[in-house]
């Protein structure tokens, strides 16, 4: 059996958003959140309190989690706690957090506290074998916090040229996703490097991309075939059917 998965030192440090931030900031020209991991209650109390003091909106998650679960994104702007759509995210201002929210990240610990970057959310896949790129599918969610709400494919060349310095860095293989967000500026951020398909990732191939294919052509030892990729398509998933009456 041939397992497509990224070699255990990689999984290691891409499942752990602090060593991923870490190993990022060795990459010339890519940049990561500012950042911060705490340990306790108390420690996140305080420097959260702090980093908001300083920089205004902030989003604090666990270090160790996946598909974007359990985020809290914290602004002054917000008066009652919001659960946003798919319910992965919570919107709520720091008073709130701090004496209704934060008892629910007390197994989750150790904990990153970061600044709030810019909606909407990328989502970049990559395909590639031995740090060599195969496809890189930039795609613009339509809905942050609901990544299985639809996608626009989007060329943008900062987000194939992370995705190129990341795959080479990390000697990566088969198929990933990157998670991208920019500042106010329009300078892109790495949120997450996740070591496994994106969950969305049918939105590429329905868009005329066939990474199934291609990831068995690299089993193989086949290079995937050169395709045109037709960018600025909106892809909406059904999500259910409703029947209609007789």
């Amino acid at each position: 059996i041939q397992l497509c998965a990224a070699d255990y030192m990689t999984l290691e440090i891409l499942n752990d958003k602090s060593r991923t931030y870490e190993e990022l900031h060795k990459i010339p020209e890519i940049k990561a959140p500012q950042w911060m991991q705490v340990f306790s209650k108390e420690e996140i109390i305080a420097e959260a309190s702090m980093l908001h003091e300083k920089i205004g909106d902030i989003v604090i998650k666990p270090a160790l989690s996946r598909g974007g679960r359990d985020i809290v994104v914290i602004s002054d702007e917000f008066s009652d706690p919001k659960v946003v759509e798919g319910g992965r995210e919570i919107h709520l201002n720091f008073e709130h957090f701090k004496n209704n929210y934060i008892d629910k990240y007390n197994p989750q610990f150790p904990v990153i506290i970061m600044k709030r970057l810019v909606n909407p959310v990328h989502d970049i896949d990559i395909l590639s074998m031995k740090g060599v790129a195969h496809r890189i599918v930039p795609r613009k969610r339509l809905n942050s916090a609901s990544p299985n709400s639809g996608h626009i494919l989007i060329h943008n060349r900062d987000l194939l040229n992370i995705a190129q310095k990341l795959i080479k860095h990390f000697n990566l293989s088969w198929l990933q996703d990157i998670d991208v967000m920019f500042d106010k500026d329009g300078v892109p951020y790495i949120l997450e490097v996740n070591p496994r398909p994106s969950g969305s990732f049918a939105i590429t191939v329905a868009a005329g991309i066939p990474l199934f294919e291609d990831l068995m052509r690299l089993s193989l030892n086949e290079t995937p075939e050169h395709i045109s990729i037709d960018y600025n398509q909106k892809i909406i998933p059904f999500k259910s059917l409703h029947p209609t009456k007789q």
